[in-house]
């Protein structure tokens, strides 16, 4: 047996923990990439400030053909002797020649030698780049190194993980909230589709029994003698059935099909659903629309007023507007445009007006009741 579909709630709260996952995920994601990326900026700077430091050093000292290193040149530029990267010049024969000594100094020599290529270590907290020194005679003699300590790069990349860290843990908060809001939302159109559902439901049921019913003591109670006598009443009843089997059939539609929109002369749909006698006053009007759910739409406004109104008036189109008065007192103020939603002293299903403000809705209009009932719609042009 298959399992029974999830309750809204459950969909909504499914839906909610689904987008509030993925949301972390990918926030922590990206944030993790970003530390990445923030750290890797931070060490390839530190990387070409040795890179930088060590070329100059190479290019302003050098050895003699007899081994003496000459830094003469070196210790006239202060902004690489005495900034926070250290220079260290060595030889595996006289150990340090020039500033201070650094870890690994002998082991970066001989690899700095052997390869005749840049080295990089770490040791110690500090990050070192050996280069190959050459004397005069283009002899590799030892190498010039250039240091600096990891902390300040450690500390620039803890400062970016934590801003970076700060910011994901509000767009997870954040993401949270919306998704908690989406849910509710979602929650709230399952409820009112499924209350309006059941809604269309019900009164579709009841006012389907009422005539049936009518029709079934009409059947018993005449003599087959006498059925066409009867005849008129069983048109009516069958006629104001069909109507409203065929208002259900076009809510239904509406539920699930998209209207086919296109330019449609208003004021002459109009004359179309009018009698050659009623009185219409009619300028061009043309809206983007769909042809047969406006005129289902505007023949229930008028049969409303024909049939609850006291009878029809006139008819006024302008501009994406129909306007049909009666010749009644006018809707309520306090009247309610509902599925099956009528006054106490009304023969209809309470389907019409409802039917002619979900058309109107569908077509990014609305459906106005004072002064007079009126469907309105975006104007368009031909």
């Amino acid at each position: 047996m298959a399992d029974p579909p999830p309750a809204p709630r459950q969909l909504a709260a499914h839906i909610a923990r689904s987008t509030a996952g993925a949301w972390v995920v990918g926030v922590l994601a990206l944030a993790t990439l970003a530390v990445a990326l923030v750290h890797g900026r931070v060490h390839a700077d530190l990387d070409q400030e040795l890179r930088v430091h060590a070329m100059a050093a190479y290019g302003l000292a050098w050895f003699t053909p007899d081994g003496r290193f000459r830094d003469t040149f070196l210790r006239k530029e202060p902004e690489l002797t005495a900034g926070p990267v250290r220079l260290t010049v060595a030889t595996p024969r006289h150990g340090v020649v020039f500033g201070e000594d650094v870890p690994l100094r002998a082991v970066l020599v001989r690899r700095a030698m052997a390869t005749e290529d840049a080295v990089w270590r770490e040791a110690e907290g500090r990050r070192m780049y050996a280069l190959p020194a050459y004397d005069d005679a283009d002899r590799v003699v030892g190498a010039v190194i250039a240091s600096l300590p990891l902390r300040p790069a450690w500390e620039d990349s803890a400062e970016a993980a934590g801003w970076i860290a700060a910011m994901a843990l509000t767009l997870v908060l954040l993401g949270l909230v919306v998704s908690r809001w989406v849910a509710a939302r979602i929650l709230g159109a399952l409820q009112d589709s499924l209350a309006e559902r059941e809604q269309i439901l019900a009164g579709a049921a009841h006012e389907l029994r009422t005539p049936m019913a009518t029709l079934q003591a009409m059947l018993e109670a005449t003599p087959p003698e006498a059925l066409p006598s009867v005849a008129a009443d069983l048109r009516t009843t069958v006629t104001r059935t069909s109507a409203m089997v065929e208002r259900l059939l076009t809510w239904s539609r509406l539920a699930h099909d998209a209207p086919q929109l296109e330019p449609v002369r208003l004021d002459l749909l109009v004359e179309v659903c009018l009698d050659e006698d009623d009185e219409l006053d009619a300028e061009v009007s043309v809206a983007r629309a769909d042809r047969r759910l406006v005129e289902v739409a505007v023949r229930n406004l008028v049969d409303n007023a024909r049939t609850h109104g006291g009878g029809l008036a006139r008819v006024h189109v302008r501009g994406g507007r129909v306007e049909v008065w009666d010749r009644g007192d006018g809707l309520p103020e306090d009247h309610v445009v509902t599925p099956f939603s009528r006054g106490a002293a009304s023969r209809g299903a309470g389907l019409g007006l409802a039917l002619v403000a979900r058309i109107a809705e569908r077509h990014g209009g609305q459906l106005e009741l004072h002064p007079c009932p009126a469907l309105v719609l975006p104007s368009a042009s031909l």
